[in-house]
């Protein structure tokens, strides 16, 4: 996606932002002063017209002056005659909305014909008009129409025209130097020209004069023309150039040339002469030029997901309005919705781009490019409000202010606020999660190199990237790479670094919020670090000190008690109470971490001795386990005692024949099965002692689990008792137990 950085000397000077920012509000404010002079400044009768559906002539669905109120809702009105006897008949024509929906200039020509006729006859003051009753009335004709009296279809179209055109322009202020912004700013300066045009000749009441009707289309032509030219532009650049800079001129040569041939009507295209070229033959293109990126790009997820988003939004404002306006036109039947509602859809495309720079940044746009709508919408909003508000209900421009910021501010503000921090920046999220997450690993980690080690795992929970890696490589700061398709960060310690690529599993980029929450999360979690560090060097002292006392002290008086024991019965208590004394140093030294690999073979050795003494057969079917299962001094410890205990229950109690011993792996943990034949009653009816209680105690210290099964053919005979230890959970990691985590 590097590649649609393009750049060159701009030919435009370079004015801040907010002076092109003023400059198209200038453009676009003259844009409908003009068209508000043009659409009222045409003869008026004060009726609201529509075609027949049951016989030819007109319908009038209004009446809004006095000078027609003669004329009642419904009548139909087949012909219209002037003063000096000028007649033209009324029809479907006459209120005909889009004369290009004609296939052919003789077709057009006739519309402009009548509209000629019809102006000639309602530039007199005083005109009849004739029912289908034979009935002529008499109707005053106002030289002008009064803004009040404008449909709402013609506001809205010139609404939606300043919103296509400043989408374009904001996204070019903000990346001047980006040819793919040039072009969606040339694209929304002619989506706002189209619309302007279009809302004067489509709302008019009957006739708009010649002259100005066919200046009117010549404008919307242009302005459509520049538009589909642009989008197509943009296919052969994003989200890399596809073709050079002189393909993209050739297309809008070409499609000049097919305005030049639409306003002098030199050649007739087959098929339909205003729709074929501009709309068919570049949707065709389009088509084309949008499945060669798809394949440009089938290794990268990322941009992959931007054109995916890209080409979704133009197929489905380009495509349902050829489906819905265009195509029928070809069949010379009538579009299946209003042309202002055509117009809305293919507004819909620029609202796809701003969701589009929310989503995955297209065009590299920052979040803050969003912000500055979000801010501007507003603005609009309580200025809308306002004017609604005296237009509708008469009041004062001071009460309608009011009014407008107490309704945004109740009504508007509120879900907009809901909106953002649900669907469209949901940023808040990364917090709510770090927090728990990394409580969970402080309180977890053994030691301060598990919890450095952690770290990566905790980024990636967060923000579920494609990948996280890292890198031996020493870096000081936080940052996007590859325009937010990674970001980059130092580990807790300062001696690697950490890339994170494919926000959202290659869903999103990366933008500089993630950077900056990022940065206050290395802070926060480098002071758990030095808590954690001050924690364990105090508890590290306190092991030492009980370890010191109970070597120098305990221990040297146990020794003593060895050498001058009477019998040797009491000297072999005295040795079992030092090497418990023993275990118990060696148990508070954290540090000394230790295989399961290693210590199986001991508990074997030792198994064996005791079983051999008994007499009964020991059955080992321990094979390997996982050379990566550490266990920390009290961990080996405790399962020392639990697995002497119960070979000591197991020979005292059971008096077996067979000791069968094997480790197996259930649902992600390790299991020590420990079966015997021995005579054992049914575990049920074991009552709790000492020892049970000791040996659930260990294993609840480490986290281990136990029981007991009765392996009874009947309850009056017993066939011995399968114990079942689940060992503790360890992560099956070099850094979670290894003995460098000091």
């Amino acid at each position: 996606m590097s590649n649609i950085n393009n750049s060159s000397k701009s030919v435009l000077p370079k004015y801040e932002p907010s002076t092109w920012i003023y400059l198209a509000g200038f453009i676009y404010l003259s844009c409908i002063l003009a068209s508000t002079w043009l659409i009222t400044q045409q003869a008026y009768l004060g009726l609201g017209l529509k075609a027949s559906p049951e016989m030819s002539g007109l319908q009038v669905t209004e009446v809004n002056t006095i000078g027609s109120s003669n004329l009642k809702i419904g009548d139909q009105l087949i012909a219209i005659t002037g003063k000096d006897n000028r007649h033209s008949l009324l029809s479907a024509l006459s209120v005909m909305e889009e004369p290009d929906n004609f296939k052919t200039y003789p077709q057009y020509n006739q519309f402009i014909a009548h509209q000629q006729a019809l102006n000639t006859i309602l530039s007199q003051e005083l005109v009849e008009v004739v029912l289908a009753d034979g009935q002529s009335i008499e109707i005053v004709v106002a030289p002008s129409r009064p803004i009040s009296h404008l449909p709402y279809q013609y506001w809205l179209l010139l609404v939606v025209a300043g919103i296509g055109f400043y989408i374009g322009l904001w996204l070019w202020v903000f990346r001047r130097g980006q040819i793919v912004a040039r072009l969606i700013a040339v694209s929304g300066f002619g989506f706002m020209l189209g619309a302007c045009g279009l809302a004067v000749y489509t709302n008019r009441e009957l006739v708009i004069d010649p002259v100005h009707f066919k200046l009117l289309s010549t404008v919307n032509h242009l302005g459509n023309i520049l538009f589909v030219s642009s989008s197509l532009a943009i296919l052969c650049y994003y989200p890399s150039k596809i073709a050079n800079k002189p393909f993209v001129a050739i297309i809008f040569i070409m499609m000049l040339s097919v305005w030049l041939n639409e306003t002098l009507q030199y050649y007739e295209v087959p098929i339909h002469t205003f729709y074929v070229l501009p709309y068919f033959a570049t949707s065709i293109l389009g088509l084309i030029a949008g499945r060669w990126q798809w394949q440009q790009h089938k290794n990268n997820p990322v941009a992959r997901a931007s054109i995916r988003w890209f080409l979704l939004t133009l197929t489905l404002c380009i495509g349902s309005t050829l489906a819905l306006y265009f195509i029928p036109a070809l069949f010379d039947e009538a579009p299946l919705l209003p042309v202002w509602v055509a117009q809305i859809i293919m507004l819909m495309l620029y609202i796809g781009l701003v969701l589009g720079v929310v989503q995955y940044r297209l065009f590299d746009v920052e979040q803050w490019w969003f912000n500055c709508w979000i801010w501007f919408f507003s603005g609009c909003c309580v200025i809308a409000m306002d004017i609604l508000l005296m237009y509708f209900f008469n009041i004062t421009p001071l009460q309608s202010i009011s009014a407008a910021v107490l309704l945004i501010a109740w009504c508007y503000f509120p879900l907009r606020q809901w909106l953002w921090a649900k669907t469209i920046h949901p940023q808040c999220t990364h917090l709510e999660n770090f927090l728990p997450l990394l409580t969970e690993a402080y309180i977890s980690s053994p030691s301060i190199k598990h919890f450095e080690h952690s770290w990566p795992d905790l980024l990636a929970k967060i923000y579920r990237p494609l990948s996280v890696k890292v890198h031996a490589s020493v870096i000081d700061t936080v940052s996007l790479t590859d325009q937010g398709l990674s970001i980059v960060l130092p580990s807790l310690d300062n001696q690697k670094y950490i890339e994170l690529s494919g926000l959202e599993r290659g869903a999103k980029l990366f933008s500089m919020q993630d950077v900056h929450f990022i940065e206050s999360a290395l802070v926060y979690a480098r002071n758990c670090i030095n808590w954690k560090s001050v924690r364990e060097e105090g508890a590290i002292q306190e092991r030492e000190r009980i370890r010191r006392d109970l070597h120098d002290d305990v221990g040297a008086l146990l020794l003593t008690l060895v050498h001058l024991a009477e019998s040797e019965e009491n000297a072999e208590l005295a040795r079992r109470a030092l090497k418990g004394v023993r275990d118990s140093i060696y148990s508070l030294r954290y540090d000394n971490f230790s295989t399961l690999e290693t210590a199986l073979p001991a508990w074997r050795v030792e198994i064996k001795q005791r079983t051999d003494a008994a007499f009964v057969d020991l059955q080992w079917h321990i094979d390997e386990v996982p050379s990566d299962y550490w266990l920390n001094p009290r961990q080996r410890i405790n399962l020392d005692r639990i697995l002497r205990e119960a070979i000591t229950n197991i020979l005292k109690h059971a008096r077996p024949k067979t000791i069968n011993i094997g480790i197996n792996a259930h649902n992600d943990e390790l299991q020590m099965v420990i079966t015997d034949d021995g005579q054992s009653s049914d575990y049920a009816e074991w009552q709790a002692n000492t020892g049970l209680y000791n040996l659930q105690t260990r294993a609840q210290e480490i986290k281990a689990q136990l029981s007991w099964i009765s392996l009874n053919d009947s309850e009056a005979l017993a066939s011995g008792t399968m114990l079942t230890i689940t060992l503790p959970s360890m992560e099956k990691k070099t850094h979670a137990f290894h003995p460098d985590c000091r």
